[in-house]
C-alpha cells in the first residue's frame, strides 16, 4: 500500500488540469465569461514511481476506451481512475520483472503484434498519400453508370455522398493493392536443399517447402512483406508515435493482467474443510427455491374454460 500512495502524486493537480479560470477582460463593461484554461501539458506527470509514468496524455487515451456509462462515472471520480491505471501499470512491470511474460510467450506474441500493427499502418499512411481527391467530374460519370437513365442534374445529396464514399473506398483499395505490389513483384524465389527462399530488398526468407509448394510461396510472400513494410515503419519512426506507444501498452497490460491472474489461480489452494466450513456458514444460499411448473391453456369461450376448469378442479379428464 505504502508503494501505491508514493506513486499517486496529483489527485488533485488532475482535477486543477480540468477546472475552469476566469480569463481577464480586455473590456472594461466588466470581467468576461469563465473559460477552460489549459492548465496543464499532454507530458504533466499524474503517478510516477520505479519505471511507471502516467501522464495527462495517458489519463485521456485511457479516458477515451471507456464504455458511456463508466465514463460517467469516472468524470466525477478522476482519482479512482488514475488509481487503476497505476495498479495495471504495477501488474504489467509484475509480469515483466518476473519473467512471466517470457515464460508464456508473451514478449514473442507481443513483438509479432508489433510488426503487423506498424506494417499495415505504414502501408495504409502510403496508400492514403497516392489516394487523389474526388472531383464532380467522377461522380456525375460513376453515377451514369448506375442510373443510365437518370439525368445528373436530378442526383440527390444522399446519392451524391454515397457514390463519393464508394469511390473513396474503391481508390483506397487500389492503393493499397499498389503499395503491396510493387514490393510483392520484386520478390524472388528459389529452393535450397529442401528449402523454399524467398528474397527482396535485402531480406530473405526460407521455409520447408512440404507438399504444397504453393502455400509455401504464399506464406514466404506474406512474412516478407510483413517485415518490409514493419522495417520501412521503424525508418519512419512510426513506433516512437505516443498514439501508438499508448495502444501498444494498453494491449499488453490487458494480456498482463490474464497472466497475473492464471499465475495467482495457481497458488490459490482451497482444502476441503474449508468448503464445507463455507457451505455450514453459507447453507442458506445454496436452497434451492421452490419450483412451479404452470401450463397455460387457451379456449375458444370463456364458457368453455370454466367448464374444463370445474372437471379439473374434480380431477376428471376434459
Amino acid at each position: 500500500m505504502k508503494k501505491l500512495a508514493l506513486l499517486l502524486l496529483a489527485p488533485f493537480l488532475l482535477v486543477s488540469c480540468m477546472k475552469e479560470s476566469p480569463e481577464p477582460s480586455s473590456s472594461k463593461e466588466g470581467p468576461s465569461a469563465p473559460r477552460k484554461e489549459k492548465l496543464c501539458s499532454p507530458d504533466t506527470v499524474l503517478a510516477v514511481g520505479d519505471g511507471i509514468k502516467v501522464t495527462l496524455a495517458d489519463f485521456k487515451y485511457t479516458q477515451g476506451l471507456l464504455s458511456p456509462k463508466a465514463k460517467e462515472f469516472f468524470s466525477s471520480h478522476p482519482q479512482e481512475l488514475l488509481k487503476r491505471m497505476v495498479n495495471r501499470r504495477l501488474v504489467l512491470k509484475y509480469v515483466e520483472d518476473t519473467g512471466l511474460a517470457k515464460k508464456y510467450g508473451l514478449l514473442d506474441e507481443m513483438e509479432e503484434f508489433k510488426k503487423e500493427y506498424l506494417s499495415r499502418y505504414f502501408v495504409s499512411q502510403e496508400a492514403q498519400k497516392r489516394v487523389k481527391p474526388i472531383t464532380k467530374e467522377d461522380v456525375v460519370k460513376r453515377f451514369k453508370e448506375l442510373f443510365p437513365n437518370k439525368e445528373p442534374e436530378k442526383m440527390s445529396k444522399g446519392d451524391e455522398e454515397f457514390i463519393r464514399n464508394e469511390l473513396k473506398v474503391k481508390a483506397y483499395d487500389e492503393a493499397v493493392s499498389s503499395v503491396y505490389g510493387e514490393v510483392a513483384n520484386r520478390i524472388e524465389f528459389k529452393r535450397e536443399k529442401g528449402y523454399l527462399l524467398a528474397s527482396c530488398c535485402g531480406i530473405t526468407l526460407k521455409e520447408k517447402v512440404g507438399k504444397d509448394e504453393k502455400k509455401a510461396r504464399e506464406r514466404l510472400k506474406e512474412k516478407l512483406l510483413t517485415e518490409y513494410f514493419y522495417r520501412q515503419a521503424l525508418k519512419a519512426g512510426y513506433d516512437k508515435r505516443a498514439d501508438f506507444e499508448r495502444m501498444f501498452t494498453e494491449y499488453f497490460a490487458n494480456k498482463a493482467i490474464e497472466l497475473f491472474k492464471k499465475e495467482l489461480s495457481k497458488k490459490i489452494k482451497v482444502s476441503e474443510d474449508e468448503v464445507r466450513k463455507f457451505y455450514r456458514e453459507n447453507r442458506e444460499e445454496f436452497k434451492m427455491p421452490e419450483r412451479v411448473k404452470a401450463v397455460v391453456l387457451y379456449f375458444s369461450s370463456e364458457k368453455k374454460a370454466k367448464e374444463a376448469g370445474k372437471l379439473l378442479e374434480a380431477g376428471k379428464p376434459w
